[in-house]
Order: structure tokens, then C-alpha cells, then sequence
């Protein structure tokens, strides 16, 4: 066998070895990724419940207007305030958890490319876990980026999906899924109830499509 038969057929088994262990080596990438912002969530967790029982100690009653209606206390509109202000600042919005796929992920501000390298991406025009509205959340299901909603589709109606952030858990169940094109922005639009949405791309490996779960806050 000639030299450079040689050499052309080992490339070819390198480029296959690559392959095969790429997969492995970017969900490595991810998890230990994964694992540096569940830590940083733990710490905000901590810090925001120290700054919550200062707060209590505090705290003065809520008031009632003239119309009956009540309007928070200073230390509850502060509240309020943190919990944005702290997504805004530290850039991380919650966990993520889906019993059916056997998914915990932490959620970050943001749907960029960046910002859902690593992470589960929270679109920042919708509302945040606990506000009324829609809670829009994206992610990609490929091995270039981790297997986050991977398995998405095999969600069902009536699943569970728990959403935790700082110090408080809401509980939604699945109502509704759907393949949409990709300029569809009907799904993320505001609503009238506390909706989670999920979003990623469809089929699997392709962006040709959008595949969308939607949740309703349980009772």
C-alpha cells in the first residue's frame, strides 16, 4: 500500500474517532457548565432569602385605599423589585424541572445564541416565574449545544413542569402541544392566565420548524 493511501485512510478513521466522541465532550462542556450556574443559584438563592428575613423583620402591614383595594407594603414592592433586579444583575432566572425527560436545568436571561449555550434561555419581553402572563422559555435539543429539550417531544398532556425561583416552586401542567413556523409569534405573546411556554426547534437537528409546549399554572 502506498504512503499517502496510508495516511488518507488514518485521517479517515481520525475524523470518525472525532465524530463519535464529540457527542460525549460538548455534554461534558455542558454539565460542567450546568453545574458552575447551579452553584451561583444556590449562593443568589441563599443571599435572597437572608435579604428576605431582614426584610420580614422589618416589615410594615399592607394598606387598604379608600376603594377597598390593597396596595403592598414597602417591604412587599421591594420584593418584587429584587427578584427582577437580580435576574437583571446575575442573569439567572430559576430551575427548570420536567419528571417526564428526566430534566433539571438551570434558566438564564436570555434567548441568544450565547446565553443558550449552556443553559435553558428565558425570553426576557414575557413575564417571569410567578407574574401573571406568559413565561416563554427556549432551548436547543442538538449535541452541538446539549441535549436540553432533546426529548420535548415526548412530553404529554396533563405532565407536570416545575419552575423554582427564589425560594417559591410553581407547578404547571401540560394543556397543549404544537408545531409552529419559526415567524409564528402568536405562542409568545401575552396571556390572559399564567402560561409556561417552551420552545425549541423541530425535528431534531433542524430548525425548519418550532415545536411548543404549553403549561397552565395548577391550582
Amino acid at each position: 500500500m502506498k504512503p499517502y493511501f496510508k495516511i488518507i485512510g488514518g485521517t479517515f478513521i481520525l475524523i470518525g474517532l472525532l465524530l463519535f466522541v464529540y457527542p460525549f465532550y460538548t455534554d461534558w462542556k455542558v454539565n460542567q457548565a450546568q453545574n458552575a450556574l447551579k452553584q451561583d443559584w444556590i449562593k443568589l438563592n441563599q443571599t435572597v432569602a437572608q435579604a428576605e428575613t431582614a426584610r420580614a423583620d422589618e416589615s410594615e402591614p399592607a394598606v387598604s385605599t379608600t376603594k377597598g383595594k390593597q396596595v403592598p407594603s414597602k417591604a412587599e414592592s421591594k420584593k418584587i423589585v429584587t427578584a427582577r433586579d437580580i435576574v437583571k444583575k446575575k442573569g439567572i432566572v430559576g430551575e427548570l424541572v420536567i419528571p417526564r425527560i428526566n430534566l433539571e436545568a438551570i434558566i438564564v436571561k436570555g434567548v441568544d445564541q450565547k446565553s443558550m449555550k449552556n443553559a435553558v434561555g428565558w425570553m426576557p419581553s414575557t413575564s417571569l416565574p410567578g407574574e401573571h402572563g406568559n413565561v416563554v422559555l427556549a432551548a436547543h435539543r442538538s449535541h452541538t449545544y446539549g441535549q436540553f429539550f432533546n426529548r420535548l417531544n415526548e412530553i404529554n398532556n396533563g405532565d407536570v413542569i416545575t419552575l423554582r425561583s427564589y425560594g417559591r416552586a410553581f407547578t404547571y401542567k401540560v394543556f397543549d402541544s404544537l408545531i409552529v413556523d419559526p415567524a409564528d409569534l402568536s405562542v409568545i405573546q401575552p396571556a390572559n392566565d399564567e402560561i409556561l411556554t417552551l420552545i425549541t426547534c423541530h425535528p431534531l437537528n433542524s430548525n425548519k420548524k418550532r415545536l411548543i409546549i404549553k403549561a397552565r399554572l395548577a391550582d
